[in-house]
């Protein structure tokens, strides 16, 4: 009994060790800014391949700098999208209108009538000209191929970028992104975090619209210097 009371004791004092240099939790002071739950979390450091929720779908490679109250600060490597806009003012129609071109490009309708895997998440942003839907591409095409021309998708290269990101399940109606939208800005906003008021918000959804239970959804807020911001944004 004392030998198992022995082990047990060891194992206590171990897992206490390892949860406290995992976690460093930090009191907010006035005007601090964020309180910081934990700090140089890489959930997922910025080489390709990188998997988020899924370990068969490729997603943009990140760095967990900051994990707050109801939010993270994120750096994302330099990517590259597949981007369409729909000019259309029904969220879902345009959803749908962009889905259909973008799988199209992915699947061979391109100048070199390559095949793109599918991956995540698919980004979904309020536009001028309307709603623009983007397809993260894969890492391994460094040259993706060139639109038809007849296309209405675009290649566009995203920089390095500071992010606030927000996870939510559930299905991502339009009503309840713009809830979860506002209830990201007000966790900003109290911890005076700035943001670029020029980027819209941006919707990140993990899964088909199959896939019923454990949905896996995002929000997107780009931030303002001082975070970095080196180049445009995905969508």
């Amino acid at each position: 009994k004392m030998l198992k009371c022995s082990l047990v004791a060891v194992l206590v004092m171990l897992l206490s060790t390892n949860i406290a240099q995992a976690v460093l939790i930090l009191p907010r002071e006035e005007n601090q800014g964020p309180q910081i739950i934990a700090q140089s979390m890489a959930s997922q450091q910025l080489q390709a391949p990188c998997h988020e929720y899924s370990p068969k779908l490729e997603s943009p490679c990140f760095e967990s700098e900051v994990m707050a109250d109801g939010y993270q600060i994120r750096k994302y490597a330099g990517t590259s999208w597949a981007v369409t806009d729909a000019a259309i003012d029904d969220w879902n129609a345009a959803i749908n209108n962009g889905f259909r071109n973008l799988f199209q490009y992915i699947s061979g309708f391109n100048e070199g009538h390559q095949i793109i895997p599918m991956s995540v998440p698919v980004v979904t942003a309020r536009s001028i000209d309307g709603v623009s839907v983007a397809f993260f591409l894969p890492s391994n095409f460094s040259k993706p191929p060139v639109p038809s021309a007849a296309s209405q998708v675009k290649v566009v290269r995203a920089e390095e970028a500071w992010f606030a990101v927000a996870e939510f399940g559930g299905y991502a109606t339009e009503a309840v992104f713009d809830q979860q939208t506002t209830a990201l800005r007000d966790r900003l906003a109290r911890d005076k975090v700035p943001v670029q008021a020029d980027a819209p918000p941006r919707l990140a959804q993990f899964d088909s619209p199959f896939h019923f239970w454990s949905r896996h959804n995002q929000v997107w807020v780009k931030l303002a210097p001082p975070y970095k911001d080196s180049g445009p944004s995905p969508a």
